[in-house]
């Protein structure tokens, strides 16, 4: 599987950290299809006060896995307990919710508030960490 800009473009109001051929983490700021002769999809990083370019199939974002929605994490200081977002219920790593019945479905179906709140912490919706085009948080610890 290929990252594509529709993986990363719900992040960009968040502050997305991303790692460009093994660097240090940078926060992507921007994404770009290429043009017409040359079909690359670009993605647009800060550091400090210095901009950068890099190809998408460079990027590699930091995201949390959707386990950790079952968790207490700590963000600046601050503690959050994520499982209150989804009303108690079990977050599965393969994209769903699993309510007190055993019923499954997707954490899609969520509210838009809900998942922007998601979305807000960096957790991974699509699935990318599984799929190998994404860092955990849990990794760089």
């Amino acid at each position: 599987m290929e990252l594509e800009i529709k993986h990363l473009a719900p992040y960009l109001p968040y502050k997305l950290k991303c790692k460009w051929n093994k660097s240090k983490p940078y926060e992507l700021i921007g994404l770009r299809n290429g043009n017409e002769s040359v079909n690359n999809e670009l993605w647009i990083w800060k550091d400090g006060m210095d901009y950068g370019t890099g190809y998408l199939y460079e990027c590699v974002p930091i995201l949390r896995p959707l386990s950790d929605l079952n968790n207490e994490i700590v963000i600046n200081g601050e503690k959050h307990q994520m499982w209150l977002l989804i009303n108690g219920q079990k977050a599965l790593e393969n994209g769903e919710i699993e309510n007190m019945n055993g019923y499954q479905y997707s954490i899609l179906e969520l509210s838009y508030n809900k998942i922007q709140t998601i979305l807000k912490f960096h957790f991974d919706i699509f699935g990318l960490i599984e799929k190998g085009v994404a860092i955990s948080y849990n990794d760089l610890k």
